[in-house]
């Protein structure tokens, strides 16, 4: 028990935490978002960090309606698979890995997409998304959508 609630202390909470701690210099408005991992789905292995990112959403969600006529924003990017320390620690992260590359519809690469995600976090930080609060914007090539994994005949030569 007290590894799953030291995970949720990580993995939601400390992004109220964070919010309470930057809201004295977010005084003319700004924007916070955090990092979650498709919540519509459940991965072997993954075990409670499906449940905590789900939290996570929720609590953006929260922090938005309650921060917004601070004219702060909070938002969520859902990322798709990238090597990180933590998915270091995730058994079995290649399968799903695996299971990404075969279902995304724009090819995915957990090594060199981190610059995809980070444009997206970009873009929800800047004033070009100065109305959207309280969303999840994934960023996952389109993997979330499919329903199975490519046909031949859908998938590029040139991977």
């Amino acid at each position: 028990v007290d590894d799953v609630l030291l995970s949720h202390h990580i993995s939601c909470v400390s992004l109220a935490t964070v919010l309470r701690h930057a809201q004295s210099n977010l005084t003319g408005g700004g924007s916070v978002v955090s990092l979650s991992f498709d919540t519509k789905h459940v991965y072997p292995f993954y075990n409670w960090m499906g449940v905590q990112k789900a939290a996570l959403e929720a609590l953006a969600k929260a922090l938005a309606r309650r921060h917004g006529r601070d004219g702060i924003r909070v938002n969520v990017v859902s990322a798709g698979p990238l090597y990180t320390k933590a998915a270091s620690k995730i058994p079995g992260f290649g399968s799903m890995t695996k299971l990404w590359n075969s279902a995304s519809p724009l090819a995915w690469d957990t090594r060199k997409d981190k610059q995809a995600v980070a444009n997206a976090v970009v873009f929800l930080l800047s004033p070009y998304a100065n109305k959207i609060t309280g969303q999840t914007l994934t960023v996952d090539s389109g993997a979330s959508i499919m329903a199975g994994e490519l046909h031949p005949f859908e998938q590029s030569d040139s991977g």
